[in-house]
């Protein structure tokens, strides 16, 4: 059986310096979708997979470098490309 977590109280001036980070954080991930757009506009999930664990663990990292994955295929290989992605102001 799972063990819930201990809930606490906040004050509401923290909950809404909660909410406003959260909007924050949402609109600087909008900014950086919104980046991509315009080079791949409409883009489409092809296929869902379950990687190697060395394979998950390099794009994991290069997305934590903030660095857009791409892929191509050549031959009978897939190639992975990384592309940092652009500061986006806040």
């Amino acid at each position: 059986m799972r063990k819930l977590r201990k809930c606490y109280t906040i004050s509401q001036r923290e909950a809404r310096r909660l909410k406003k980070r959260v909007r924050e954080l949402e609109a600087s991930q909008d900014r950086l979708r919104d980046y991509w757009r315009g080079d791949w506009p409409g883009t489409v999930l092809l296929r869902l997979d379950d990687p190697s664990p060395q394979l998950l663990a390099t794009v994991t990292t290069a997305r934590k470098l903030h660095h857009a994955v791409c892929v191509t295929a050549i031959n009978d290989h897939l190639l992975f490309w990384a592309s940092q992605l652009p500061e986006v102001k806040r």
